[in-house]
């Protein structure tokens, strides 16, 4: 039982410490440029990804939201172009 106390107590204090340093890691920007025939030029917009993320996956979101008549966010200079959209770079 004592030994069952001792980890009880060593996780309470170990853990509390070792958390915070995962949530250290800073946010990473990526730019992400989307092309549509329909559009003048391509179309820039910036997020953020966590260090595991890679850029593509992050910036199809917003690539969903510019092909869905639906979605009501505002991306590229608030354009109603709500088709065709491609990503042609995520860095």
């Amino acid at each position: 039982m004592t030994r069952y106390a001792a980890l009880s107590v060593f996780l309470g204090l170990a853990l509390p410490a070792a958390l915070p340093l995962v949530a250290l890691a800073p946010p990473v920007e990526v730019k992400c440029t989307f092309a549509n025939p329909s559009y003048a030029g391509d179309c820039l917009e910036k997020t953020t990804r966590q260090s595991k993320e890679k850029p593509a996956a992050v910036c199809q979101p917003i690539l969903d939201c510019l092909n869905n008549p639906r979605c009501v966010k505002t991306y590229c200079q608030s354009t109603t172009i709500r088709q065709g959209w491609t990503l042609k770079s995520a860095e």
